[in-house]
C-alpha cells in the first residue's frame, strides 16, 4: 500500500470491513486481528490524508490534527486487542513485528529528500511509537 498509487476507495473498504469484523465477530482471536488491522490502517491512513487548506500554516495544523487523531485511535485499537488476547500471544507478537517494519521503512527512507509526496513518512513515526508502546506495555 505505502509508496503505491493511492486507492482511497480500497482503503476505505478495508477499514469498513475491519471495523465490521471488530464488532460482529464472536471469536476473540478474530476480533483481536480486526483491531490489529484497524490500528495498522490508522498508521497507513496518514498516507491517504488529503489536506484541504492551501495556506502552509493551516496545512501544518491539519497534519498535526490528523496525526493526533491517529495516535488516539491506534492506542484505543491496541488496547481493544489486548482485551481480546494477552501480550504473549502470536497475535500481539506478530502485530508488533509488523509495526517494527514501519520503523525500518521510515529509517531507510529518511535519507531520501522530503517532498510533498513523501512527507507522510515522518507523520507515521509518532503513531507507530504509540502502537508499540501500548502493545509492549510501555504506555
Amino acid at each position: 500500500m505505502l509508496g503505491e498509487a493511492k486507492d482511497r476507495d480500497l482503503f476505505e473498504l478495508t477499514r469498513r470491513l475491519a471495523d465490521r469484523a471488530s464488532k460482529k465477530n464472536k471469536n476473540e482471536e478474530e476480533k483481536a486481528w480486526a483491531f490489529a488491522t484497524l490500528a495498522e490502517l490508522e498508521i497507513v491512513g496518514l498516507y491517504y490524508v488529503e489536506l484541504t487548506d492551501t495556506n502552509e500554516e493551516q496545512r501544518e495544523i491539519e497534519k498535526n490534527d490528523e496525526r493526533e487523531k491517529a495516535k488516539n485511535n491506534v492506542k484505543t485499537y491496541c488496547k481493544e486487542m489486548l482485551e481480546m488476547v494477552s501480550r504473549e500471544t502470536f497475535h500481539v507478537e506478530s502485530t508488533i513485528r509488523q509495526f517494527r517494519r514501519y520503523e525500518t521503512f521510515i529509517e531507510t527512507e529518511e535519507t531520501s529528500p522530503e517532498t510533498e509526496e513523501t512527507s507522510w513518512k515522518k507523520e507515521i513515526e509518532e503513531v507507530v511509537q504509540v502502537a508499540l508502546e501500548t502493545l509492549e506495555g510501555n504506555s
